[in-house]
């Protein structure tokens, strides 16, 4: 409802500091949108965005940004370890990844998909290979107008990844 645009939308804690900051559904949406716009110029229709990030607004706004231009968003922990990202990543052919300095110093710089990774962290300018490495102000740069991309039923949003307690890790995409 446009009228819950000043609610709250995220409380976000951080334990280590203590503080917690909140974003309304506005906020939420005008991140989500400047996602989008960025997704709509570096990818097409249906490629993977993993997300590798702490429990923050621009989580969210990947999560939604990535729904609402039409790829499939892929959660992926931020304890992961260098083989257990990078097996998601080939086995998915992701071709974005956004994630904080962690991510960025695990990822296997010759993966074939993986095309770029957006990083929240200064300090990285370099993941190896050909991946192309941007700093999450260039999602910021975009604007917040976005119009949604239709989807079909049967596309799908997400791709999480089992456990692989009995074998490898298995993608398993969710529809709309």
């Amino acid at each position: 409802d446009p009228d819950d645009s000043a609610e709250i939308a995220i409380r976000a804690h951080d334990f280590e500091t203590g503080e917690t900051e909140t974003y309304t559904f506005a906020e939420l949406d005008d991140a989500a949108n400047r996602v989008a716009n960025y997704l709509v110029e570096h990818t097409e229709r249906g490629d993977r965005v993993g997300a590798m990030l702490p429990t923050q607004l621009e989580l969210y706004a990947v999560v939604f940004g990535t729904i609402k231009a039409g790829r499939i968003y892929m959660p992926l922990a931020p304890v992961f370890g260098p083989d257990a990202l990078n097996y998601r990543l080939e086995d998915s052919d992701a071709a974005v990844l956004f994630a904080g300095s962690r991510g960025c110093d695990v990822v296997d710089g010759s993966l074939d998909t993986l095309e770029r990774v957006v990083t929240m962290d200064d300090t990285v300018d370099d993941v190896g290979g050909d991946i192309a490495v941007d700093r999450y102000d260039a999602v910021r740069k975009h604007g917040t107008a976005f119009e949604t991309v239709d989807t079909h039923p049967n596309d799908p949003y997400t791709l999480t990844y089992t456990s692989g307690t009995t074998g490898a890790p298995k993608g398993v995409p969710t529809p709309h």
